[in-house]
């Protein structure tokens, strides 16, 4: 991963004044750097996570994201829980303490560590915090952009005087109405 590329993502997920499209190709990370913006949004701003919104394009990717989010709940809270130090120790102690890990849990610890000592939380502030949004993580809008607009559409149906019991199209049923009107139609 190249310098500018590290500088576009660490700006992707602080920047917090825009809104950020994040467009690339398959396997580039962006359903991790998803993960990061909204775990920098619940530990570092203190956003409910049933306040973010996250959407994708496919169910797949929805379901991943919503899974990659949960695996890092609670990961955080078990390094919380069992090893502290990530939090707790001084830059030195930190070095040497790390090196009694194996290479996934010390990157692990190097990616929780700077957005648990940004937090500006002590330990039991941060428990609380994780434990918050892991229990809201059934309500959060992570999703597709149609599963979010039937969830507002929803919401909203008796304002918007629409049929509380629609359902998103999944099987393409509005497909084939439009060819079948546009047959007749033309």
């Amino acid at each position: 991963m190249s310098l500018q590329d590290q500088n576009a993502r660490i700006t992707a997920v602080e920047n917090n004044s825009q809104n950020i499209i994040v467009e690339a190709g398959a396997g580039t990370g962006k359903t991790t750097l998803l993960v990061q913006k909204m775990l920098f949004l619940i530990l570092v701003k203190k956003v409910k996570l049933s306040r973010i919104v996250a959407l994708t394009f496919t169910t797949k990717a929805a379901a991943s994201l919503k899974q990659k989010m949960e695996e890092n709940l609670h990961t955080a809270f078990k390094i919380l829980l069992h090893d502290s130090f990530v939090l707790t120790a001084t830059d030195a102690i930190y070095a040497e303490r790390l090196k009694d890990y194996s290479g996934k849990e010390q990157e692990l610890f190097n990616n929780f560590r700077p957005l648990f000592l940004k937090s500006g939380l002590n330990l039991k502030d941060l428990f609380s915090l994780i434990k918050t949004a892991l229990e809201e993580l059934p309500l959060c809008q992570i999703g597709t952009i149609h599963s979010f607009c039937n969830f507002l559409l929803k919401k909203y149906a008796v304002d918007a005087q629409l049929n509380t019991n629609m359902k998103i199209d999944e099987a393409g049923m509005a497909d084939i109405i439009f060819a079948a009107f546009c047959r007749f139609s033309l």
